[in-house]
């Protein structure tokens, strides 16, 4: 079974590295995907040095509902089947 683990995030730069460092080290095979808001920090650059995939939104949509969709798309155009 492919698993997907999502991390939400809008101007994280100070504490992206760090989560998803914990999530790599404890790691029991899924897989990692950040959804990011609209940043405009430093945030995305960050999150593809650590090798990790992200959809980045272009604007920030202004609550969870447009990020919780990009996850669903992703996962579900990737064939995960737990999310």
């Amino acid at each position: 079974m492919k698993i997907l683990i999502a991390v939400i995030t809008y101007n994280e730069e100070k504490n992206i590295a760090a989560t998803l460092q914990d999530l790599i080290d404890h790691n029991i095979g899924y897989d990692i995907v950040v959804i990011d808001n609209g940043s405009y920090d430093r945030t995305i650059d960050i999150v593809r040095s650590m090798g990790i995939k992200c959809v980045r939104h272009c604007v920030n949509s202004g609550g969870s509902n447009g990020t919780a969709v990009s996850y669903f798309l992703y996962a579900y155009q990737q064939g995960y089947d737990i999310m």
